[in-house]
């Protein structure tokens, strides 16, 4: 319910859904039950913005989930740290919590469609289109096992993003601008896309592009 409240915007409700729950692991004593209330916790502090505060709680989440060998308590604070991470841009160690939750996740449908979505976002984050897509096509495959609204959201804004990068380059007839400069640059950065939707490594990326890997870098810059 508090969760539901926060991505409703009702923020006052959630406070009051969390402190009561919170209240209530703490009575009961129930490990599983704190655990999935500090999950909570986090991704309502992501929902409002506060990213590190949300990466923070989810820490101690995986501690207490680790500690209690609760397993899919594990499973879901790495999704939730990795979900933090996503949106504080720190895409390498967001790979490394999806990867980890789907090890321990591995036959469990649910897990492994969300973490091939977020897998989708994080390559996209760093720019690897090909691994992103490859990623996407992992979770369609399974997309409708997933009844969580906001997965379906992620997966809406990955769809958009890929569909984007597949757009052509083009120099409207309409287009007053002809400055060579400015249309250079976007070649650039639209020839960098179409090889970083094919190839995966620097050099395949640099020799599709017939450059050295020293001129394709500075075309990322």
């Amino acid at each position: 319910m508090a969760l539901a409240c926060f991505y409703r915007k009702q923020y006052q409700n959630a406070a009051e859904h969390l402190k009561e729950s919170r209240l209530i692991a703490e009575q009961t004593g129930d490990r599983k039950w704190q655990i999935n209330v500090m999950i909570v916790e986090s991704r309502a502090h992501r929902e409002t913005g506060d990213y590190a505060t949300a990466e923070e709680v989810a820490n101690k989440a995986i501690e207490k989930a680790q500690l209690a060998k609760h397993k899919s308590c594990e499973i879901e604070s790495l999704i939730a740290r990795g979900e933090a991470r996503l949106e504080r841009k720190k895409y390498k160690e967001a790979r490394e919590d999806f990867d980890g939750a789907l090890h321990l996740g591995k036959d469990n449908a649910k897990t492994y469609a969300v973490c091939q979505v977020h897998l989708a976002r994080a390559y996209l984050g760093e720019g690897e289109i090909k691994t992103a897509e490859e990623h996407f096509r992992d979770w369609h495959q399974v997309e409708k096992k997933v009844d969580n609204p906001l997965i379906h959201d992620f997966a809406s804004e990955v769809s958009q993003k890929i569909t984007e990068l597949a757009k052509d380059f083009v120099v409207a007839s309409t287009d007053r601008n002809l400055d060579y400069k400015y249309h250079r640059k976007r070649l650039r950065a639209y020839l960098m896309q179409q090889a970083r939707r094919r190839y995966k490594t620097d050099q395949e990326i640099a020799g599709s592009l017939g450059v050295s890997r020293q001129a394709a870098a500075s075309w990322r810059d």
